[in-house]
């Protein structure tokens, strides 16, 4: 191979690497034109996805506030979390739409029935069994009878225990009353303050034969021979000096006390 022929695969082998140069250069186009298209058609991917996203959330926000917005008894806003869930992994309108307001037609219904249920006990028993009404409509039927029935016998056992603590305590009350008037000493009437009907002299030493007298005389002799031992016994009395005996003493004038007043009564 002779220099000529050399030179000429020179040249070849130069224009070769400049069109290979040429078709490297067309080729870093084409990959800079594909990424830019590439993340233009992402830009406008994720752009149009967040309108989507942001449109779908509106609507199940609005289908949502319709629900909870339907509540007839109780807070509405506390069974939001309730319909947001029966929304959760619907992906239609429909769908949404029939999730939201059949978890709302259910809790009115459940509402309904409750709130009939806590009246009745409301009524029976005072509002005061029921303070608590929202949180009562949260619980099922048979937790919701369940507790107004404790509270309702709670309540009456609270009545009852009341009851007999004022029955002790005007038994005790009435027991201390009878206690102290026991060891209060009475004294028997006192012959001046007694007051006698139509009063007959003292009777003479000679004993009268009861054919002698009228029933009026007869009664009269007896009371004053009776308020003749009142000062007797009234002077005996202030001489006790044992404790025991100045008690018995006590009852025994309360009793006298309480005859002399009988008898006066039915006598004259």
């Amino acid at each position: 191979m002779d220099v000529k022929q050399l030179d000429g695969i020179e040249k070849e082998l130069a224009a070769s690497e400049d069109d290979n140069l040429r078709q490297m250069d067309d080729i870093n186009t084409l990959i800079t034109g594909c990424r830019e298209l590439r993340e233009l058609s992402r830009d406008k991917r994720l752009l149009l996805n967040k309108t989507i996203k942001d449109q779908t959330a509106k609507v199940r926000k609005e289908i949502e506030d319709d629900a909870v917005a339907s509540i007839e008894v109780g807070s509405r806003e506390s069974y939001r979390t309730k319909i947001a869930g029966a929304m959760k992994g619907k992906r239609t309108l429909e769908s949404l739409q029939k999730a939201a307001t059949g978890e709302a037609n259910a809790i009115n219904s459940h509402n309904s029935k409750a709130s009939r249920i806590i009246d009745d006990y409301k009524e029976a028993h005072g509002d005061s069994i029921a303070p608590d009404t929202a949180n009562l409509l949260s619980m099922d039927i048979d937790a919701l009878t369940e507790q107004l029935e404790r509270r309702a016998e709670l309540a009456k056992a609270e009545l009852e225990r009341k009851a007999l603590e004022q029955k002790l305590a005007k038994a005790e009350q009435a027991k201390a009353e009878q206690a102290k008037e026991e060891q209060t000493p009475i004294d028997p009437p006192k012959i001046d303050t007694i007051p006698v009907s139509n009063p007959a002299p003292a009777p003479e030493p000679t004993v009268e034969t009861p054919q002698d007298e009228s029933q009026l005389e007869e009664i009269n002799r007896f009371i004053n021979t009776a308020i003749s031992c009142f000062a007797p016994l009234k002077q005996a009395r202030e001489n006790l000096k044992h404790p025991a005996n100045i008690q018995t003493a006590g009852e025994f004038a309360k009793s006298l006390g309480s005859a002399w007043s009988t008898f006066k009564n039915t006598s004259l």
